[in-house]
This record gives structure tokens, sequence and C-alpha cells, in this order.
């Protein structure tokens, strides 16, 4: 009998999470708070799974949400928790189910689909490609207790600085491209009340302007822990310099703030070392599901004027492939059909070109771009290069 692919129903729930669980080494703890997650965000439906006889021996999730590219949210569909049962292992299985999540995703118009990979392979050879930084920075609290700092007071958050602090989050993770649109399932992970979590915002004349995320962990022995900095956004320097500055003042217990896949470029103006260490250098993937509803989903450059002839080779998604012409006028863009052929670009080549990540010249040296004339590549770049993109999200 072959293996069946098919979507998931509540009667499956527990075997998913289980394989999870089997493929995560996840805490029986962290299991049950993912199945109530589960069947409170309406999730159960992403759910793909393959069986054997009836047994669940592969599985993923879709989630749906929006990522930020050109300062918009584009539809994504979030490939998590991609597990296969050990003894299934290199018969394809991850394969088949990536194929078919992205079948449904196109079916529900998801444009594009983030994923952060544990190993590439099997995900680069499905069309997904790398996109951005999710890497793990160490910054010295010594270093941020001498930051100068705005004119805002911090103090902790209540339940009424919900609303303010997601509007805060946009401004903000609009501006950098792989940021996510997060869902209210994803918020509520955020912002749930946990043991030595804590929220704090920043607060001007009577008016929020920056929020941060962070966690204590006990395990520098009777007197110091270690802050893990999760989340944090601001409307400008001078309210984020506040938070740096608190963080900071725990410089008596914490020697460094490990901060989790933010990007740090503002701050690094202003230290007075360069003592900002990776101590995880981790790259999230992108896919490319719908390439004329991306394109038009995303923004560019106001009073950029360009076209572009592309062939696009994706021997997966059948819908994307053939000759194409980019056009991009007055902050959108286009990808219309057309006559005869230009650069050739795979599908990987797109994700990377399109998140920002990677430039077209790159994609050239690389053999991801082909037979592009120097003018067609610095035309490329001149739509799609921006902010380095990044993700603090985990899903």
């Amino acid at each position: 009998m072959p293996i069946e692919i098919r979507d998931a129903t509540e009667a499956d729930l527990l075997d998913h999470a289980n394989l999870r669980e089997q493929g995560y080494a996840f805490d029986a703890r962290s299991t049950r708070a993912w199945i109530e997650q589960s069947k409170n965000g309406d999730l159960i439906e992403r759910m793909i799974g393959a069986y054997d006889k009836g047994r669940l021996i592969g599985r993923l999730s879709v989630l749906n949400f929006g990522q930020f590219f050109g300062g918009r949210a584009v539809s994504a569909g979030g490939i998590g928790a991609v597990v296969v049962a050990p003894e299934y292992r290199s018969r394809g299985i991850g394969t088949e189910l990536l194929e078919v999540a992205l079948r449904r995703m196109r079916d529900r118009g998801e444009l594009v689909s983030p994923l952060g990979p544990a190993t590439m392979g099997v995900y680069r050879k499905c069309g997904w490609e790398i996109a951005g930084d999710q890497s793990v920075r160490l910054v010295p609290t010594v270093d941020l207790e001498t930051l100068g700092c705005g004119p805002g007071q911090e103090r902790l958050a209540t339940q009424r600085d919900f609303d303010a602090i997601r509007k805060i989050y946009i401004g903000a993770a609009s501006a950098r491209p792989g940021m996510l649109a997060r869902p209210a399932w994803m918020w509520d992970e955020h912002l749930s009340d946990q043991p030595h979590r804590y929220t704090y915002v920043v607060e001007d004349q009577g008016r929020l302007t920056g929020y941060m995320i962070y966690r204590q962990i006990k395990d520098r022995g009777p007197s110091g822990y270690s802050l893990v900095l999760e989340d944090l956004a601001a409307g400008s320097w001078d309210a984020e310099s506040v938070l740096w500055r608190h963080l900071g003042a725990h410089q008596a217990q914490a020697r460094e703030v490990r901060v989790q896949g933010l990007p740090l470029e503002a701050l690094g103006l202003h230290l007075r070392d360069q003592r900002i260490r990776v101590v995880w250098d981790h790259r999230w993937m992108l896919r490319i599901v719908d390439a004329p509803g991306a394109v038009a989903a995303r923004g560019y450059p106001f009073g950029l004027e360009l076209r572009v002839p592309l062939s696009l080779v994706d021997p997966r998604c059948p819908w994307n492939a053939g000759d194409w012409a980019l056009e991009v006028s007055n902050g959108h863009g286009v990808l219309n059909h057309a006559e005869g052929g230009g650069p050739s670009i795979s599908i990987n080549g797109l994700a990377a070109l399109y998140s920002g990540c990677v430039s077209a010249q790159t994609l050239s040296t690389a053999g991801l771009l082909a037979n592009a004339t120097a003018e067609q590549v610095s035309a490329l770049d001149a739509a799609f290069l921006g902010p380095r993109p990044a993700m603090n999200d985990d899903f």
C-alpha cells in the first residue's frame, strides 16, 4: 500500500503532537501547550500528515501569517515542525509532504513560504533558498549601561498596553524585510504571562514609543543569571536607547544579553567597542509559491522605473515556470507573461533576490541567474536590495 498524504483532523492531533515531540525532543509540557494552541488557534486544519497503513510517519504544519517585503505584508505560509519518523527517513516522504504543502498554499492564496531549516538539502531541492538572518548574538551589558538614552521612561507593561505594542511592532517590522506580520495566536504567545519573563514599555508624554520582552534564566550560580531578549521594537532611537539602557542596568548579575534574531545595526552605531558576538549563525529560507502574486504584493523603491525579462525555472511548481517580464513603476511591481526569453533565473535564485538577501550579481556568480547583462543585474538589484532581511520569530 502506498504512503497516503492527507490533511489532519482533530482526531489526528495527538499523533501529530507525539511525532513532533519525538522529532524535536520537546518535553511533555511543551507538547501539551502546543496541543492547546493548535486547538485554540484553528491550526489543526493546517497540518499535513503522511500515513503508512494508518500510522502517522511524517508531518508538517503550514502556518498563515504575513511577511514584510518592501514595506508591505505579503501573505505567507510558514512551514513548521517538519518531522519524518526515523525509520522512514531518506525515502522521499519529506519531499512529498512539501509538494502537497505547496499546492495547498497556492490554493489558499499564500504567495511565499518561509521556514527555519534544521538541514537545507530537502528544502533547497524543493525550491526554498537562504533568504535572511536569524542569528543569535551576545551584547555585553556593561556596554549598554553606558549608553546615553532618550527622554522616555520605561515601566512594566499591562494588558492595556497590548494594542499599542502591536502597533509599535508593525511600524518597526514593516521597515525590515523578512519580519512577520504576526497573527493573533502568535501575539498571544509573545504576550503571555510566564515565570521570569518581563514586558517593558517606554512612555514619553503619555504615549508609548517602544517595548521589549525578555527573560531572566537562572544559570550562573547563586548570584547571577542570563538575559534573553526575545523581542524589541521602537519608533525612534530615543525610545530604543531607553530599552537597551534598562538591560544594561542588569550588569551586576548578567554579563551579556542574548539577542534572538533581532537586527542590531542601530545599536552597533552607538556602542563604543565592537563587542557584539555571534554565537549561533543561522539563516532562514524562503520559497516563492506564486511568482506573479508575490511580485505584485511586495513594495519597491518609489521613483524606480524598469523592465527586465526573466525566464523562470521551477520544476516543482509549473504555474511559475516560463518567460516573464518584471516591470516596476511608482513603488509597484508586476510579473507578466512575455514572449521570448530573458536572463534565466531558478526559483531558488528568485527567492533569495526577492527577500533582498542576495544580490543579482552574487546570484549570477553562483549560477542561479544566467545570461543577464550588466544593466539587467543593476536593475534587479535596484528593485530588490534593501536592509538585510531578518526574522526573530520561531514557528
